[in-house]
Parts: C-alpha cells; structure tokens; sequence
C-alpha cells in the first residue's frame, strides 16, 4: 500500500467511523450468510447451520475487534474512547477526582519549583552568553580569603595576561541623583568601560560605554538601570543623551541596561566609568578597590588559567612584598552559587520524597477505587474486553488526574516563585533571575506522566484481574494481592514521612541554634541611614568630619534617642 493510500485509510477510518463500521457490519453478516448456506447444503437445518457458522467464525463481536485492531487510525481511536469515557468516569466522583488532583499539584508543584530554582541558579548559571568563560580574579592572605584588587595590580594583570580576552574591573559607590525631580540616593558601580565587552551585554536603550570614556575629562557619562529609568524617568525613549546630575558634578545618560541586568549585585541602579588616571585611583594606586572579572579566550584552559595566575602573580607583586599573597580564579557561576549549590539540591532532594508521598497516596485511593469498580471490570471482561484494554483504560484515567494536577502544579511553581523573589530576593539575589523557561515546563510535563505511571500501574494491574464470578457473587477481592500492594505503599509513605520529618526536624535544630549566637552587638532598636557626600560641598576631611559632628548631635537631640554613632560598613553588609 502507498503512502497516499494509507493516509487516505486513515482519514476515512478517523472521519467517516460510523460508514466504516456500517461496511465491517455488513461484510461480517455477509460472511456468515455464506458459512450458513454452505452448513446447510451439508445437511443442516438453518439454525444448527447459522450456530455451525457462529461457532466457526469465534463470535460476531469478537471478529469486529480483531478487524479494529489491524485497522489503520485504531490506536488513537481507541485512545480517544478512553479519554472521552475517564473524563465521564472521573465526572461523576468529583470529590476523588478533586482530592487527587489537589494531592498531585502540591507534590508537582513543589517539585517544579524547586527545579525551576536548581535550574536557573545551577544548571544555567548566570544570565550572560557564554557564562561558563567568565573568571573573578581573587588574592588570598594569612588572615583574609578574598581579597579584591588595587588599581596597580589590575593594571598590571590587564596588560600582560595573554589567556583572557577582556579584562575588567568594578568597585561600589553610593550616588545622590539629582536634576530629575526629587534627589535620590542610589547604590551604583564605578567600572571599567570593558565590563559591558567582557558580560557580552548591550544596552536596552542607548549605548554602553566607550573605552575612551574611561579616561579623566571624558569619563561624565552614566548607565542607567530599568528600575532607575522607570521611577525616575517614566520610561521616556528620548533619556540617552539628557543630562542628570550625580554627587553635584554634571553627567550625560547614553544608556538604560535591560530590565533583567542587574550586576554585580540586585541593588546596583546605575554605572559609570572608573577612570584609572584619575586622582582618586593615581593617589591611591595599592587600594584593593577593586574586583577583576575577565573573559577567558575560547582555547584556554583551566589548567593553563592557572598557569598564567600563579606566573603574574609573581610578576605583579612588588619586589619588597612580604606577605604571602596568593591568587586564584574562580568562575563567576561558583561565586554567585558556590554556597547555594549543597542547599538548593537537599531540598530538590526533600521535595522529590514529598512528590513520592504523594504518588503513593495516591496510588492508595486508587486501589480503594478499584475495588469498588470490580463488578464494572468484571461486566466489561465478559463483554469481550481484553485485560490489555481494561489496563489501558485505567491508565488514561490516571493520566487525566497526573495532567489535571500537573496544571495546578504549574500554577502553584509560579506563584510559589513570585512569592519567594518577593521575599527571598533580597537575601539571595540569584533568586531574581529563576524563571519558568521550556526547560522547567518539560520537567513539570515529565514528573506529571511519571507520577501517573508510579500512582496508575499498580491499580491498573489489581483492578483488571477481575474474576466474573467472584464479582457477581458481591464479594470483594482487596485481599492477598491488594491488600499487600496497599500494605508497602502506606508503608513506602511512612517510610518517606519519617525522613523528611527528621530531616526538617534537624534542620530546625540547626537555625535555632544559629539564633542563640551571640555577634557581638545587638541590633534590637537600632534605625540605620546612609549618607552620600558631594564633593564640591564636601572638599576635604575638615568639611567632611564637620558633617558628621554636626549631624550626630542633630541626631543625637531627636526624642527617643539613647545614643549615635558612625562607621564605614555595618556588620554583615557584606564587606570584610
């Protein structure tokens, strides 16, 4: 048979099934008229040959099925038949097929979640092409891990690397914006006009800065971030090339990032070149100011990486250093989710228990169901369907419960993971660029039909091992092979609880006992602000710590206040 002439079978068996079935009727008659006729010129009476030709043939209904079966387009025909009969099935028992389905969504659900975060923070890394070429650039000293570098140093390393193919470097700054309604104090980053080159990252709006702009006279430029754009500038188009002014010294906007850019940190607002000749770098060029990100060569390796790092590091220091200084890289996706990585996979871990709790709980109210269905199996086994036909057809109900509550799973990740960026963000800025891609909705469809086949098989098999004289009889067979089935998955359930249970119970242990720590302070009632100096009003350290006398003591006369005092970083922000 040809191509065509299959595909023009299987229209007309899926278009025109009641003709179809009208002809297959009429050709099985036919058949049997002709046996009739020939049983009786043997010598039979019309009725013993018709019953002669019955027995031959193996019965009327049974030949059509079999027909059925080689026919092109019955695979999904009879798929269709099941789909439409489970729907009615699970219509008329909308409490199981709720409670199921709800059942279902929240083990689905919190399992998409959790891979949607794993996925985005882990498995994907960070949000810049060819993330996986991107290397910080750290020292380490006797009594420090990390620590950043000066401009001499990055000076150094940018000319005489040979395996990275940008170099750059960022430091943070607090900005006071001015000229565009109310002045805002914004946290903002001083970097090298490469860094823009070295994320492989353009402007939403505008330009990124040009390397010229990172010299002294032409370095008055500033990268606006979306946020920035949107509250302060109504998200106008024509904002590249207006003026704005920053710590009183007047700046030129050539760029507004994309809405999801937010390096290095969630709070950076707005970036402007770091001009190396400038004064503040020239007068203090052995300042660890600075941290290095480069992007490696396509060639290079690891190993070669750590070759050049262990020469320049030799190279760079100064001949009269006498600390032992070490450097090292480390990728940018191990310094944004090294300390991440052991806590988001335990909870893959803990929720995937709780998706397993919940397909054996399900599988419990399924069995329960079957028994109760054993007369309707065992009706539908004598009417001729094969125990192969009676398992398919609890399995596509299983497979409409595991799709229904694969929906609401999908629901629930998403409102799970804007509840969690909403409240989480802040404390793990990785949380702000998880999102639910192709990727994370494949998985939801995959552990959707895998629950379906882990809850569906075992009550698929039990129910379709149905003795029609047993079910007549009005006796229930949930004994022996039943019983045991539902007797493992309570079992598998306590089993998985106990963990889990122990698990958080530990884990409770643990953040109680961090809460006892003393560090060294305590916070309760105490209100911090920050304060941005412009240069112009603030010149040198005499006006400078003016200021801060002057405002302590306005500070210190306001009612309820005990006492005041200033610092240049707080405990725990982040800077050592």
């Amino acid at each position: 048979m040809t191509l065509f002439s299959r595909a023009g079978c299987l229209l007309r068996n899926l278009t025109r099934r009641g003709k179809v079935e009208q002809d297959l009727a009429e050709e099985v008659s036919s058949y049997v008229d002709l046996s009739t006729q020939r049983k009786m010129k043997e010598g039979l009476n019309e009725m013993e040959a018709r019953r002669a030709a019955l027995v031959d043939l193996g019965g009327i209904e049974q030949v059509k099925e079999q027909v059925r079966e080689v026919r092109l387009g019955h695979f999904l025909e009879t798929r269709l038949q099941d789909l439409r009969f489970a729907f009615r099935t699970l219509r008329k028992a909308p409490l199981f097929s709720f409670t199921v389905a709800l059942v279902l969504a929240l083990g689905i659900g919190s399992t998409a979640l959790m891979f949607t975060i794993v996925n985005s923070v882990l498995l994907q890394g960070p949000p810049y092409p060819q993330a996986d070429r991107l290397q910080m650039l750290w020292q380490s000293l006797p009594q420090e891990d990390h620590v950043s570098f000066s401009p001499r140093e990055f000076d150094g390393w940018k000319k005489q690397t040979e395996v990275f193919e940008t170099l750059s470097a960022y430091m943070g700054n607090g900005f006071v914006l001015s000229g565009a309604g109310e002045p805002a104090f914004f946290f903002g980053q001083q970097v090298t006009p490469s860094l823009f080159q070295t994320l492989r990252t353009n402007a939403a709006l505008g330009r990124v800065f040009l390397e010229s702009e990172g010299e002294v006279g032409k370095d008055k430029v500033v990268i606006l971030s979306h946020a920035v754009w949107r509250d302060k500038f109504g998200l106008r188009p024509d904002v590249p090339g207006k003026p704005i002014v920053l710590n009183g010294e007047p700046y030129t906007i050539v760029g507004v990032m994309p809405e999801r850019f937010d390096f290095p940190q969630t709070d950076a607002r707005l970036w402007v070149p770091a001009a190396l000749d400038g004064p503040l770098f020239q007068q203090h060029p052995d300042a660890h100011f600075f941290r290095v990100i480069g992007r490696l060569k396509p060639d290079v390796s690891q190993q070669r990486l750590q070759a050049e790092v262990d020469l320049l590091g030799k190279r760079v220091d100064p001949p009269d250093e006498t600390q032992a200084r070490h450097y090292f890289p480390v990728s940018l996706k191990e310094y944004t989710t090294g300390q991440l990585r052991n806590p988001l996979l335990i909870l893959l871990c803990a929720v995937g228990f709780l998706l397993l709790i919940a397909c054996a709980n399900v599988a419990n109210l399924m069995l329960a169901r079957a028994n109760s269905r054993q007369s309707e199996m065992a009706v539908r086994a004598a009417m001729g369907a094969s125990r192969r036909r009676l398992i398919a057809q609890l399995l596509t109900e299983a497979a409409v419960l595991a799709f229904v509550g694969g929906i609401l799973g999908l629901a629930i990740a998403v409102w799970g993971l804007d509840l969690l960026k909403l409240f989480g963000a802040e404390n793990i800025p990785e949380l702000a660029h998880a999102h639910i891609d192709r990727t994370a909705i494949a998985f939801i469809f995959l552990a959707s039909a895998a629950s379906g086949l882990l809850f569906g098989l075992g009550p698929a098999f039990t129910a379709s091992r149905t003795s029609f004289q047993t079910a007549m009889k009005g006796t229930t067979r949930s004994t022996t092979g039943a019983d045991r089935t539902r007797h493992v998955l309570v079992f598998t359930e306590v089993a998985l609880a106990s963990v889990l249970l122990i698990g958080c119970a530990l884990m409770m242990r643990s953040f109680l006992a961090l809460t006892q720590v003393d560090p060294g302070f305590r916070p309760d009632n105490v209100v911090t602000g920050d304060a941005g100096l412009m240069k112009e009003r603030y010149p040198d350290a005499a006006s400078i710590m003016r200021f801060y006398r002057t405002s302590l003591e306005k500070v210190r006369a306001l009612p309820g206040v005990q006492v005041v005092g200033t610092c240049t970083h707080l405990p725990f922000g982040g800077n050592d």
